[in-house]
């Protein structure tokens, strides 16, 4: 092997690990860039400006307020950003009290004033770039 062969070989055997060592780190949940998280820890204590149900809710319902509720099975969530993305895009639905994403779960609680319909749901999840695995109503 000639010296500039080994040379070639050792750039491109360190770019593969920076590489490798990044996208671990990104679908870690320690951020990465692609989806606008840069550092953030995923999980539901995420840089995201949204945070846990308990402070909306009063014995399962926001105070003051019929609601019925859904839960949402959404795949390709892996961040923060992630996250915060999905919860606003369904909190704008017309009917919706607010949306609570669980990544580890791969999960959204949505609690609505009114029922809504599934199809919102699905274009408001897919518009943002995930896939809606599936609809499990809870009712009121």
């Amino acid at each position: 092997m000639h010296t500039i062969d080994i040379i070639i070989l050792t750039v491109v055997a360190a770019l593969l690990l920076l590489a490798l060592r990044s996208t671990l780190r990104h679908y870690g949940g320690k951020g990465g860039g692609c989806c606008g998280c840069s550092g953030c820890s995923g999980g539901s204590s995420s840089c995201s400006a949204g945070g846990s149900v308990e402070p909306f809710m009063a014995a399962g319902k926001p105070a003051g307020t019929d609601t019925l509720s859904k839960t949402l099975q959404i795949e390709g969530m892996h961040c923060g950003a992630c996250k915060q993305s999905v919860e606003s895009a369904l909190a704008g639905i017309n009917g919706v009290v607010f949306a609570d994403v669980n990544l580890e779960k791969g999960t959204a609680k949505v609690v609505m004033r009114e029922n809504v319909e599934d199809a919102l749901f699905r274009e408001a999840v897919e518009d943002k770039g995930f896939q809606l695995k599936g609809i499990l109503k809870a009712g009121t």
